[in-house]
């Protein structure tokens, strides 16, 4: 069983959001992991929410400074808030059909890699 803070932990980790460049995917992850919809999330980001929303579509894409200020902010947020109980961001409908479009995307291989992940047989 986890303790507390093993369930306190996001699946990306602050460092990999800090090292990664912009990603449509990530700008996603972030708003859906805050649950927020795109006008919230464009607070967060100092943008409009059509910009999140052609960020996520990888119609446009931020310059640097903007995509590292949004990943800030967003970071500063979700450590604020470390306490919601990991099943009201992994299990709300939002990230479920996220996570359903993403995974859609895998190979075979990269399937039964992430769904080992899941299992006793991902902590060896």
């Amino acid at each position: 069983m986890l303790n507390d803070e093993e369930i306190s932990c996001l699946i990306t980790t602050d460092l990999d959001l800090l090292t990664r460049e912009y990603d449509p995917d990530l700008v996603k992850y972030m708003r859906l992991t805050l649950g927020m919809n795109l006008r919230q999330f464009a607070k967060v980001a100092g943008v409009s929410h059509g910009t999140i929303a052609n960020w996520e579509a990888g119609v446009t894409r931020p310059n640097d400074k903007l995509y590292q200020d949004c990943v800030e902010n967003f970071i500063n947020i979700r450590n604020r808030h470390k306490k919601l109980p990991v099943r009201d961001i992994l299990f709300n409908a939002k990230t479920i059909a996220h996570f359903k479009k993403m995974f859609l995307k895998l190979n075979r291989d990269d399937k039964k890699e992430f769904i080992k992940q899941f299992t006793d047989e991902g902590d060896q």
